[in-house]
This record gives structure tokens, sequence and C-alpha cells, in this order.
């Protein structure tokens, strides 16, 4: 991909990150200050299209990304910078949970919840050998504009009625290192509509372990994935 190409591309994701509302050409060039003009940009939005990784809503004049450009923003990105204050709160909380000799059960409970409040996302984390699994967040996925547009949108709110049996089904499939499942990109048909930040943890007490963020495609890639290496390397030292 040209170097062009690949700049605008990068700044739709991101923007559309942000906003949630299609991106047309004029606010990319008004708001990134781009060295050339809209029309110039707008061509290589539709080469973008046709190669397959903007979509044009039919409302719209802007474009949003697909799963392919998802993609190719996600493997660019990084995930060992753990200075943000937010992961602070997260490596305090799984030390103090240590450190105050709690079980499995309040460790997987409070990591869940504490990687939703700090990914505004699902939280998830647990133990295949233990059973154990819990999920935090789901009324922060309520928020999202995108239920506001698409009704059909809330039918995919029934993965959560079987999401422990859904990560069981996956598990194979995560790997040591921090793993982005983007839409269809996992065999489990009720993650399309979702993108999966996951990774594998395990300690002394816990064996086959996962913990990591579901949300919508529109997330917060680099803070996610920072947020669950964050989180296994915690829980890995234990």
């Amino acid at each position: 991909m040209e170097t062009r190409q690949r700049e605008i591309l990068n700044l739709v994701v991101s923007e559309y990150i942000k906003t949630a509302e299609p991106v047309g050409s004029q606010i990319l060039v008004e708001k990134y200050k781009l060295n050339v003009s809209p029309a110039t940009v707008r061509m290589e939005m539709v080469e973008l299209s046709d190669r397959g990784y903007l979509h044009q809503p039919h409302t719209s004049a802007g474009r949003v990304p697909t799963d392919k450009a998802y993609r190719f923003f996600v493997d660019q990105l990084g995930q060992d910078d753990f200075s943000s204050s937010e992961f602070k709160i997260l490596l305090e909380v799984i030390e103090g949970l240590n450190q105050g000799g709690f079980g499995l059960p309040r460790l997987v409970r409070d990591t869940a919840r504490t990687i939703s409040f700090v990914s505004s996302g699902v939280g998830i984390c647990g133990s295949l050998d233990e059973d154990d699994f819990f999920s935090a967040g789901l009324p922060n996925l309520l928020r999202e504009p995108e239920f506001a547009r698409d009704a059909d949108f809330f039918k995919s709110l029934e993965i959560f009625d079987t999401l422990d049996r859904e990560i069981k089904n996956i598990f194979n499939e995560i790997e040591k290192d921090v793993q982005v499942f983007i839409g269809r990109e996992s065999r489990e048909k009720r993650f399309n509509d979702f993108s999966l930040v996951v990774s594998r943890c395990e300690n002394k007490r816990m064996k086959r372990g996962f913990v990591g963020v579901l949300g919508p495609k529109r997330m917060d890639y680099e803070k996610n994935i920072q947020l669950v290496s964050c989180a296994k390397e915690a829980i890995k030292e234990l």
C-alpha cells in the first residue's frame, strides 16, 4: 500500500473510532491538516473502497472501515506501554488480590470488572480447568452509538447468554501473546459484530486461563491490547 493511502486509511480508522460517524475527505483535510486537496483524498478513499478497506453507507457521503481496515490498523500497533495511570489501577487491583490472599473466583471477578472499567468494554476473565468465568460491563455496550442506529444490533447481544461457552469454543485459537479477533475472523458466528482482544494467562492457581476485552469493532484497539497484555503479565506474577 502506498504511503499516502496508508496514512489516509489509518486516519479514517482513528477518526471513526473516536466519532462513530462516517468519515469524509473534507473532515480529514481540515482536521489533520493534510497537504492535499479533498478531491485527492476522496480519490484515494474510492481506491481503498475498491480494495475492500472502506465501506460507504447508503445514507452518507463518508466512509467507514471494514474488518479488513481494522486488521490493517491493528497489525501496526504495539502492546508494551503500561505507563498509563489506567493500567496502574489494574495492576494495583490484581496485586491487592494477591496480597489479600483471595481465591481464584475473586481474582477472576475483580479482574473482569476492572478491565471493564478501564476499557469501557466488556471485561472477561476465567479458567477452563476450574470452570470459573466472569464477564462485566454489558451496560458499556448499550451506550455505544451502534445500538442507537441499528435495531438489529441488539440481536447480537444474545452472545452474552452463552459467552462462557463461546470463549471455550475458541480457546484453542487463542495464543499466549495478546490476540485480536475482528468480526468474522473468529469461527464463532456470534462474534461477527464484535472485536475480541484476548490472551491466555496462567499462574500457580490458574491453568488454561484467559483474560480479555469484548467490544464493538469500533473499539480503542491500542488501549485494549495494552490493557490485556498488562493484565496477563500481572496475573502471571501472582
